[in-house]
């Protein structure tokens, strides 16, 4: 039994790492698919952007940039303070994006200067319409149009 697994152990330390990761996710499919779970593919692998992680929006030197940065970095506290900054990095462009758009939307608008309201109803307006109109009625307006 003890040499049974010391050969199991060698076996195992002989493997190369990648035989060995796909083999215990052939493991772990095995064990989903027996649990009645179906594994659908999910993105398009053939093309390189999925395989590499770029999103729709992202561009091609946004990528290339990212892709640097986490090449660059040595431990997950650098690749997490990394994703911070490029987080807030995000935050502040889409801010300044959102501020471009809303000055271009009020530059574009039309202003209106002045606003003047007129008293409604039976006030002093009426009085002086049905004067006016009176007036025009009578002749004594609009005499200035005809000569």
């Amino acid at each position: 039994s003890n040499t049974t697994c010391n050969n199991i152990i060698n076996a195992v330390r002989e493997e190369p790492p990648i035989e060995r990761l796909e083999r215990l996710l052939s493991g772990w499919k095995d064990v989903a698919s027996a649990k009645g779970v179906t594994i659908r593919q999910k993105f398009d692998t053939s093309s390189s952007d999925t395989i590499a992680g770029k999103g729709k929006r992202t561009s091609d030197e946004r990528h290339k940039k990212d892709l640097a940065i986490m090449q660059s970095c040595q431990s997950w506290r650098e690749l997490h303070a990394s994703l911070v900054e490029r987080e807030a990095d995000m935050m502040k462009s889409h801010g300044e994006r959102m501020r471009k758009i809303r000055d271009n939307l009020d530059s574009n608008k039309k202003k209106i200067a002045k606003v003047s309201v007129r008293p409604r109803g039976g006030g002093i307006g009426m009085a002086s319409k049905a004067a006016k109109r009176e007036a025009i009625l009578s002749g004594q307006r609009g005499l200035r149009a005809t000569s």
